[in-house]
């Protein structure tokens, strides 16, 4: 009898953690911040088909690249068209884990003219993901990413998020 009990207890335990889980990603999805009508400008890329507006279509097979050799002063442009609050710049790389930026800069404007100084300097990583992360919640509606360092590689953006 003892060991019924047990049992029942067990799976009482396991089905709440399991609807915690679900409950919590439904959250985090619904926070997920809509891109649909965000626009990106770079400066440059090599294809149509791999033009800025793919880094915002959802699509991790989709991918911008700079299309040649990351040179320090080339951005990327995102204007979410209304201010957002947020703390972490998720550039996911996809397929292109090498096409990581080597060095960056962060400017952020709420007009698209005043970009004033960087908020936070960094150097990417390869892999699925460059994860810039700033110190507290930041709002703005525009944010530049300008590459500080010289490379031979190219810079590909499969997804660009924040959160």
């Amino acid at each position: 009898m003892n060991a019924k009990r047990i049992t029942v207890f067990v799976l009482c335990v396991i089905v709440s953690i399991g609807m915690l889980r679900a409950a919590t990603n439904n959250e985090n999805q619904e926070r997920d911040t809509d891109r649909t009508e965000w626009t990106v400008t770079a400066s440059n890329y090599k294809f149509d088909f791999q033009n800025p507006s793919k880094t915002v279509d959802g699509d991790l097979d989709s991918r911008w690249t700079l299309g040649k050799p990351q040179v320090a002063g080339d951005w990327i442009i995102v204007d979410m068209k209304t201010p957002q609050k947020f703390s972490v710049i998720e550039l996911q790389q996809g397929r292109s884990a090498n096409d990581f930026p080597r060095g960056y800069a962060v400017y952020l404007s709420k007009d698209g003219k005043d970009w004033g100084n960087p908020v936070i300097t960094g150097e990417g990583i390869k892999g699925d993901a460059t994860v810039i992360t700033f110190p507290s919640s930041v709002e703005t509606r525009y944010i530049k990413i300008a590459l500080t360092k010289d490379v031979s590689t190219w810079w590909s953006i499969h997804e660009f998020l924040v959160k």
